[in-house]
């Protein structure tokens, strides 16, 4: 699920289907444990996790808390990668200037050629130059979208076995953060994005 952690790392516990269901339901568990990096097993039980996430989502109900409406907030940053660009025209531009300036001492374009060809390289300096120092103080541009969501309907979809995990796992992003399980205390928290 990639939204539970794990209680000694922090890490993310990864979800690992069990081959015999008799002996053992599916599980979550911490992938640097797995891997041999601390000694202590987090891992908790599928099922007993979506029973805490589903009581959890129902105290909401239960409180008239099921119809909710909230805002993320989306944050853009300037694009690095219009810096360089610029960079390399300015450069290309430089060696273009360069190779008229040995145009006109060879002999091969005459002063007034010269001295066109010049400032049409001025000119598109000019105008890269400009374009570089607005992306300079380009302002990080923050955009906020609403969402609105029924708790009701996702603990429908949560229990509905015909849905697959994929399916619940999406219906549940629209709400949840992630989620935190303490093995010492056997203790999940869950947090909400509508939840400041």
């Amino acid at each position: 699920s990639g939204m539970l952690f794990c209680g000694v790392c922090g890490s993310s516990l990864g979800f690992n289907r069990s081959n015999d269901q008799k002996k053992r339901p599916d599980f979550f568990q911490c992938w640097k444990y797995a891997k041999g990096i601390h000694p202590e097993n987090v891992n908790a039980g599928a099922p007993k996790t979506e029973e805490a996430l589903l009581n959890s989502l129902q105290e909401f109900v239960d409180h008239g808390h099921s119809d909710i409406t909230y805002t993320v907030e989306k944050v853009e940053e300037p694009s690095g990668n219009d810096a360089a660009q610029y960079e390399r025209l300015l450069n290309k531009l430089a060696i273009r200037k360069q190779r008229a300036k040995e145009a006109y001492l060879d002999g091969i374009d005459t002063k007034e050629e010269y001295r066109e060809n010049r400032e049409l390289i001025d000119a598109e300096v000019k105008s890269i130059k400009e374009k570089l120092a607005t992306l300079e103080t380009a302002a990080v541009i923050t955009t906020t979208e609403e969402f609105h969501v029924d708790i009701r309907e996702i603990i429908l979809k949560l229990k509905d076995n015909t849905l697959s995990t994929l399916e619940k796992h999406t219906a549940l992003a629209s709400i949840l953060d992630y989620m935190e399980y303490d093995k010492e205390k056997d203790e999940y928290s869950f947090y909400y994005k509508f939840e400041e």
